[in-house]
């Protein structure tokens, strides 16, 4: 049953809502249910006033910060618990995380052992597994880089570099992608460091060649019957 309001009542909310002040803002200041002032001012112009839209600003920003605080509560709860599940990573682990590496982002194809990426931290996995469990020197591992127009070469190979852990990898010409782009038309930067694909050369040694590419594709074939995928 809808309670009944004097009629001074309604006129002020009436004239408040004209002012431009919200339904709280009206609820908490007459004692009037919401429910009532959707009934009486759902057909009246609203138009925030400047300590209405203040009000809704401020809003806004604590409901952002309260994401935000929720967010990092939650991450830090799933940081926690991986500490719990995972200690210390033995070689068979990280060999193990290589090859499920290797099976989404490595060559299948051809024979020799390459992984393309743009992610800092796989390159970075990358490295760590081939050198210690396949101990790939750090003079086999070569970068191609992928570039756009407006990176700076050399930038990019300093940081490439900086991300594979050793001055003694080697570097190709990079490509250069030229197509043209939406944005005005322009080729523009899509990532600044761009794409790199980490391959292993065999400096004279088979065993990094084919026979590397084959020992790895062998594992990922094993882990994939004994995990019952195949």
């Amino acid at each position: 049953m809808r309670k009944n309001y004097p009629d001074h009542v309604r006129e002020r909310a009436t004239k408040l809502r004209k002012s431009g002040y919200s339904y709280p803002y009206i609820s908490a200041k007459l004692g009037v249910s919401r429910g009532a002032l959707s009934y009486w001012l759902a057909n009246i112009p609203y138009t925030p006033n400047a300590y209405t839209a203040a009000k809704i600003k401020n809003s806004l920003i604590e409901s952002k910060k309260f994401y935000e605080w929720s967010r990092l509560k939650k991450e830090n709860e799933a940081h926690l618990k991986a500490e719990r599940i995972i200690k210390n990573i033995s070689s068979r682990d990280l060999l193990l995380c290589g090859i499920g590496l290797y099976f989404g982002e490595g060559t299948k194809t051809q024979n020799g052992v390459s992984i393309t990426n743009s992610d800092p931290a796989i390159i970075r996995l990358a490295v760590k597994w081939l050198t210690v469990c396949f101990h790939v020197p750090p003079q086999n591992f070569q970068v191609h880089m992928h570039l756009y127009p407006d990176c700076n070469e050399q930038a990019c190979k300093e940081y490439w570099q900086k991300v594979c852990g050793t001055s003694d990898v080697s570097f190709i010409k990079p490509h250069y992608d030229l197509r043209k782009k939406i944005r005005n038309g322009t080729n523009y930067r899509v990532l600044k460091y761009g794409t790199v694909n980490l391959r292993v050369r065999t400096l004279g040694n088979p065993e990094f060649g084919a026979q590397l590419h084959r020992l790895i594709l062998a594992i990922i074939q094993r882990v994939s019957t004994s995990a019952g995928i195949v």
